[in-house]
């Protein structure tokens, strides 16, 4: 759910999921942060911390829980 115009675009990418609550408490068990929103929606935000190595472990959770728990 992310703007197509790039100048509204931010380091925020949120994902309509069917279980949010479920999702945000899998990541944290894997020591990621990510935010249930309404609506269905969970949302990872990206700072001026995060890495490289922090947004491909994200991506790998994503695809594990995907994996896991979607497909």
């Amino acid at each position: 759910v992310t703007p197509q115009d790039r100048e509204q675009s931010a380091g925020i990418v949120s994902l309509s999921v069917p279980q949010p609550l479920h999702m945000k408490d899998w990541f944290a068990q894997q020591g990621i942060c990510i935010s249930k929103m309404d609506a269905g929606y969970v949302r990872f935000s990206l700072g001026a911390f995060s890495n490289d190595a922090d947004i491909q472990r994200a991506l790998q959770a994503a695809e594990e829980y995907y994996h896991l728990f979607v497909k």
